[in-house]
């Protein structure tokens, strides 16, 4: 009896683990989360629900943390689950100004669905 306990308690805590690891390795819903930072700008990324159908949206955040504006150029790629790449059409350019931020349109990758990965390609940062 004991040898049953023991072997469901191993089970038991070993899914507990397995499930926490997962949760932990997705990107939240809901929260900005910092993507990356390259020459003083900072890269937020965040996946909203929309409350029209519940589908996710993705947004970019650019912060400058430079003391001189900046100009940004990028185009987002999303790699959704089925190995499709999502991309949009053309490149990202916009200015910002010192110690600023600025929110970009939302994209909608993947169908709405969470996307596997996304890129940010042919980044370019000019400080002026």
């Amino acid at each position: 009896m004991v040898k049953y306990f023991l072997a469901f308690f191993v089970f038991f805590v070993s899914v507990l683990i397995s499930s926490e690891s997962a949760a932990q390795s997705e990107m939240p819903i809901n929260e900005w989360v910092l993507f990356k930072k390259i020459s003083g700008v900072e890269v937020y990324i965040k996946h909203q629900e929309s409350p029209y159908d519940m589908k996710l949206n993705t947004l970019v955040r650019l912060r400058n943390t430079n003391a001189r504006e900046v100009s940004v150029s990028f185009k987002p790629v999303f790699r959704c689950d089925t190995g499709v790449n999502s991309a949009n059409n053309g490149d990202v350019r916009v200015n910002i100004y010192p110690r600023h931020s600025i929110t970009l349109l939302a994209y909608r990758p993947c169908k709405g669905e969470m996307p596997a990965d996304m890129e940010l390609s042919n980044i370019k940062i000019f400080i002026k």
